[in-house]
């Protein structure tokens, strides 16, 4: 007797193709879905059944796009991830195979550890975005065990590391935060690109790129509770905002297979303990910290991006500035809020935060409309510096782009 695999989308208007049922002659106990397809693993079951991987396309422009691999006799298949680039699957012998959707053999790595879980981007979030969203979906993120439990609170001892298969380098490595006595639950990547994972006491973290790749909460199971009635989620995929999850509860932990379970969005919030609860700030306060990691997500991914290909310079400057105004406007929310407490110190020190000019002159036209002079006036001589700065920084890059013109000139005039 063999099983029937069913493969079906949440969102039918985004991926319009059935994909057919696969015969499982193998006995997977793991899947992973991608964007272009989703990929099984099987455990071995004597010296005649290998362990296997195999990967089926949704669409395909020619023939034998579905490929399987056997894996050498003592090797069994442990995680398994798909993404828009690659194929992965971590074995028992902590080794990293990585294969091209086509089924061509990429790499093998080896791992420190054991490996526990890996993930590559969520099928959603492969977009026509900007450069660099469109770089965040080449990443692949691989989670290993360091030696056994933490003697004094039975916390799994794990690491992790994030590759951009593209570029076929590691964008950063540390270890992975866990509440004491947890376990990983979930592995998975926000839109932003971000390494996110859940464990077992239900809590939420983030990767930050700031503060040396710390880990941020962003939701624990009070918060969920609070929010959607939930005792346990299980989830689909998440922004910086927003988590969509399947909920379930103590008693029946797992969805359910059938009818197909339901996603429910679930706000995200860092625990801040704001020092005026009940003031309107409290809340923004909490929006400006989410905002500001996410938007050093991108600053560091363009960073990388216009050293490797300056030819996209000019597309990434507006990415990030689009998110710099995003951000300048809670800022602002939030700065407005500081004047109606009266507290003129904080709204000052948002004022040194915010990234455009504009923002800088909004935040003028508001102490002066709240009638605070002396606020007003320490936002004015911030203003003039910025501009002074600003106007140091285009001469600068006027007299190297002279500079370059005129050694190119001698270059071919030497030719």
């Amino acid at each position: 007797d063999h099983h029937v695999v069913e493969v079906s989308f949440h969102d039918r208007a985004k991926h319009r193709h059935r994909v057919p049922h696969l015969t499982d002659f193998y006995g997977f106990f793991a899947a992973a879905l991608g964007p272009r397809g989703v990929a099984y693993i099987s455990a071995s079951a004597g010296a005649e059944q290998p362990s296997m991987l195999v990967y089926r396309g949704f669409e395909s422009w020619a023939s034998g796009s579905d490929w399987s691999v056997a894996l050498p006799e003592g090797e069994e298949a442990v995680v398994v991830a798909a993404g828009a680039q690659c194929v992965c699957v971590a074995t028992s012998t902590r080794l990293l195979r990585l294969y091209s959707l086509a089924g061509r053999q990429l790499t093998v790595l080896s791992l420190p550890g054991t490996p526990i879980a890996a993930v590559a981007p969520d099928p959603g979030h492969v977009t026509n975005g900007g450069p660099v969203e469109a770089t965040s979906q080449h990443v692949l993120a691989v989670v290993w065990a360091e030696g056994g439990p933490e003697p004094a609170s039975n916390t799994q001892q794990l690491a992790y590391v994030v590759y951009d298969v593209c570029r076929c380098c590691c964008c950063h490595q540390g270890k992975l935060a866990l509440s004491a006595g947890a376990s990983l639950s979930w592995l998975g990547l926000t839109a932003e690109g971000l390494l996110a994972a859940v464990d077992s006491t239900q809590v939420l973290r983030v990767r930050s790129p700031e503060w040396g790749g710390a880990w941020m909460p962003l939701l624990d199971a009070a918060a969920a509770k609070a929010a959607v009635g939930a005792e346990r989620v299980w989830p689909g995929w998440l922004d910086s905002n927003t988590m969509m999850a399947v909920v379930t509860t103590n008693k029946s932990p797992y969805p359910q297979a059938s009818p197909r379970p339901l996603m429910t969005p679930i706000p995200l919030a860092m625990p801040t303990a704001p020092c005026d609860p009940n003031q309107p700030s409290a809340q923004l306060e909490e929006q400006v910290l989410r905002s500001s990691f996410a938007l050093a997500h991108l600053k560091s991914v363009a960073a990388d991006m216009a050293i490797d290909d300056p030819s996209t310079a000019a597309s990434i400057a507006k990415e990030v500035e689009a998110a710099q105004v995003e951000a300048d406007k809670i800022n602002l929310r939030l700065f407005n809020a500081y004047l109606k407490a009266s507290k003129q110190a904080r709204a000052l020190e948002l004022v040194g935060g915010l990234n455009a000019v504009k923002s800088i002159e909004g935040a003028l036209k508001l102490a002066n409309h709240h009638h605070l002079p002396s606020l007003a006036e320490r936002i004015q001589a911030f203003l003039e510096q910025r501009l002074q700065w600003e106007e140091e920084q285009q001469q600068q890059q006027q007299l190297a782009s002279q500079e370059e013109f005129v050694l190119g000139g001698h270059a071919a005039a030497a030719q």
